[in-house]
């Protein structure tokens, strides 16, 4: 058989009923109905098929649990595990001094409310408060057995100038543009300052001169701080005279003149002391004239300090104020220059101490060489 003759007698038998043929029609409902004859079983016409509110509602939320929700949540919480490490983080490093492995949160999250405070007040009282901490940090820093006492002390008191100076700049900016503001905000830092020149004056003798170096700046920021609180107050009671500001005016000029004694007669001590020592060592020697500079600058001031007295009984209480200010000005120069004898004469003595030490080991080293031969 030829292929033509094939192909012929495979298009005669393509309609055969034997090998399923016989129809002609294309609808779909005509050859289920035949299939469903040979399977027996009843057919249904077909219909387009149809949903219920219920149905599309089931799939509408779905959709949304699977392409919203479900993101949201994993990120919900994420971002509620960080909150919350962050949370315990910080109120791990409270307890923090300079030098910890969590002090920089600490100083993070004073940064961040300093940031979103809603006034030039309340960020000035936040730096004071803040100061307090650092005072805190110097405190715990002495008690406790960390190492390099020295440096994080250091690092402390820095840190607390720094606060120190920003609220007293913020205090100045008040004095020009509100008056209130500026008296209620000096009561506070005025209030402050003298816990924190208390804390100050009796720090650590022990602490390396570099320290004490940076804690008289400390001191001295204090100060600054308490003379412009001083001054607010005094311009606030000039305006309205009141008696809150007329008790704290009262109790700050009370305190200021005993302090400027009590330090007035502390310098002498300490200028006593320096010419012991050089004393004993030999004379004065270079000290001679700055120990004479530092005495006449706390010379003289009884008659001064009275007259302030009578100022402010008389109700001159700027006047009165000013007077104080002159005086401590001058006992302050006095200090420093009793406090840069100190340290010269502690570096002198440490090197001669260093010198003799290594002296002495020279002459240990010599004799047992010369008895081993």
């Amino acid at each position: 058989m030829t292929d033509k003759e094939l192909i012929n007698s495979l298009k005669a038998m393509k309609d055969a009923p034997e090998f399923g043929g016989g129809f002609v029609e294309s609808d779909d409902a005509r050859l289920l109905a035949r299939l469903a004859g040979e399977l027996d079983f009843e057919t249904a016409e077909m219909v387009p098929a149809s949903f219920r509110i219920k149905e599309y509602a089931d799939f509408v939320f779905w959709y949304i649990s699977h392409t919203l929700v479900r993101p949201m949540t994993v990120g919900l919480t994420a971002f509620a595990l960080i909150f919350t490490g962050w949370i315990s983080a910080v109120n791990a490093s409270f307890n923090s001094v300079p030098g910890d492995y969590l002090y920089p949160v600490k100083l993070a999250t004073e940064r961040v409310q300093l940031t979103f405070a809603a006034s030039g007040k309340q960020r000035a009282e936040l730096d004071i408060a803040f100061a307090g901490r650092r005072l805190q940090e110097i405190s715990d820093i002495q008690i406790s057995n960390r190492e390099g006492k020295d440096v994080r002390t250091k690092a402390a008191m820095e840190g607390f100038t720094r606060r120190i100076q920003a609220a007293n700049d913020t205090l100045s900016d008040l004095q020009a543009s509100n008056g209130a503001a500026a008296a209620d905000l000096a009561l506070v830092i005025d209030q402050k300052t003298d816990e924190f020149q208390d804390v100050l004056n009796g720090s650590d003798e022990s602490f390396e001169e570099e320290t004490k170096i940076v804690a008289e700046d400390a001191l001295g920021a204090v100060n600054q701080a308490n003379t412009q609180a001083v001054d607010a107050i005094v311009d606030h009671y000039e305006a309205e005279a009141q008696i809150q500001t007329a008790e704290t005016l009262q109790r700050d000029f009370q305190k200021q003149y005993s302090d400027i004694k009590l330090r007035i007669t502390i310098s002498h001590g300490r200028i006593a002391v320096i010419e012991k020592v050089l004393g004993d060592a030999g004379g004065k020697g270079d000290f001679e004239d700055r120990i004479a500079e530092a005495r006449a600058a706390l010379g003289g001031h009884d008659n001064t300090l009275s007259s302030a007295m009578d100022a402010f009984a008389a109700g001159g209480i700027r006047k009165s104020f000013e007077i104080l200010r002159e005086v401590d000005n001058a006992v302050a120069g006095s200090e420093e220059i009793i406090l840069g004898i100190e340290i010269e004469i502690s570096t002198q003595v440490a090197a001669e101490t260093s010198e003799d030490a290594q002296s002495d080991e020279e002459e240990a080293d010599e004799e047992i060489t010369s008895t081993n031969f």
